[in-house]
Formats: C-alpha cells, sequence, structure tokens
C-alpha cells in the first residue's frame, strides 16, 4: 500500500493511494448495495438545500473492505497530524455519493466545523475520505478538489454583513494525476475546504467516508 502525499508548508497535508481497491472490488459494492435506494442528499446543517448540494446518497453501506481501509487511514495519520481515532467500525460514516445529472455538485465545504461543543464531545469528524468507483472516462467535470485549512472567511462565518473577501474563490491546490482512477482513495482532514465541481456528463460514483475520533483529545 503506496500512500502519495500532497504537502503545503508544514501544516496541510493531503494522502493518496492509487490502488486502493481493485475495479472488480469496486463493482462488487454496487451489488452488496444494490437493495438501497438513492436519496437526494441533504447537509448537515441546512438539510436538504440545492443550492449548495445537489447529489444522491446511500448512507452507511456495507463495506467489507475497512479493515484495509483503517490500516491506509493509520498510515497517513501516522504521517501527518497523529489525531486520535477510534480504531472500531460503529463510530465511522462510509457512504455511496452518485452524481448523475448535469451540474450536480457541493460547493467549497468543510465536513466538521470546529467548536466548542465539539471540543468536548465524545467522537466528532476528524478525517474525510473519497474512493473513487467510476473509470475517469466514465464522466466529464465533477473533480473533487481541495484547499487550505482555514481561510479569512471563516472569520466572518456567523456574520449579517460578509465582506467582499467572502466572495473570492479559494486556490484549490491539491491534486494527484491518479485522483480521477478508479479505485483510489484520497484523505484529507475534515476541516480541510473541499468542493466537487459541476458534473459536465455521464455518471461520477464515489465511496465518501468520515473517520471519528474523541473531540478533546483531537
Amino acid at each position: 500500500m503506496k500512500l502519495l502525499v500532497s504537502k503545503y508548508k508544514t501544516h496541510d497535508i493531503v494522502g493518496h493511494i492509487p490502488d486502493f481497491l481493485t475495479e472488480e472490488e469496486c463493482d462488487s459494492l454496487f451489488e452488496i448495495n444494490k437493495n438501497m435506494k438513492w436519496k437526494y442528499a441533504a447537509t448537515r446543517y441546512s438539510g436538504y438545500n440545492s443550492k449548495i448540494r445537489k447529489c444522491k446518497k446511500r448512507s452507511n453501506v456495507e463495506f467489507p473492505f475497512y479493515d484495509r481501509l483503517i490500516k491506509a487511514v493509520n498510515l497517513y495519520n501516522d504521517r501527518s497530524y497523529n489525531f486520535h481515532l477510534h480504531q472500531e467500525r460503529k463510530w465511522h460514516e462510509i457512504n455511496m455519493v452518485r452524481y448523475d445529472e448535469k451540474g450536480m455538485f457541493f460547493r467549497p465545504h468543510r465536513d466538521h466545523r470546529p467548536s466548542l461543543q465539539a471540543m468536548s464531545s465524545n467522537t466528532v469528524r476528524k478525517l474525510s475520505l473519497s474512493i473513487q468507483l467510476s473509470h475517469s472516462e466514465e464522466y466529464g467535470g465533477g473533480d473533487l478538489e481541495i484547499v487550505e485549512s482555514y481561510t479569512v472567511p471563516d472569520v466572518y462565518m456567523d456574520s449579517n454583513f460578509l465582506p467582499d473577501s467572502m466572495k473570492v474563490r479559494e486556490n484549490f491546490r491539491h491534486s494527484f494525476p491518479s485522483m480521477r482512477k478508479k479505485g483510489s482513495l484520497t484523505i484529507f482532514t475534515s476541516i480541510h475546504e473541499h468542493e466537487s465541481k459541476p458534473l459536465e456528463w455521464g455518471k461520477r460514483d464515489i465511496i465518501v467516508g468520515f473517520m471519528r475520533g474523541k473531540g478533546a483529545t483531537y
């Protein structure tokens, strides 16, 4: 299992494994979870909002490669932040996400917003991951883009008077040549800002996961 690393300065680290799952293993996930219905995905704080996110999701899918996944996650964590992470499967979220309508997207966001409540929580999202289940040539657009953890707009997250800086898009800078390769895995912190670009054509399927740990021992 070879982990590739994209690093900016000393604090901004994203990991990638090009051959995490084989093509056959990717296809088996659809067969295993074929009886689960696709539902339009909601957001944690706004419910279903097509101005923020438009895609479909199967929640908490069966994922028989968890032991391999936790090894990959620990490999990344050991080379980056050494977060406390729960090792038991029950703490973590593994979902299947689908973009199959032109224009489907997920605007820039974070999977975890640091808060005082989270600091004392028994479990918070710490690492996020994405596994490609589609071939690159099966869709256009829809790329995963990842940027630095904190930005100027964070200061004004709850402000009623947004500054012009909120209108400036970030420079997404973490990428690997094989990010669109079927079976590849990308791992980053849940406070990294990231987005799924609008789908131009075709269908993109992915596994989206969140690895949790104790908030007080981030």
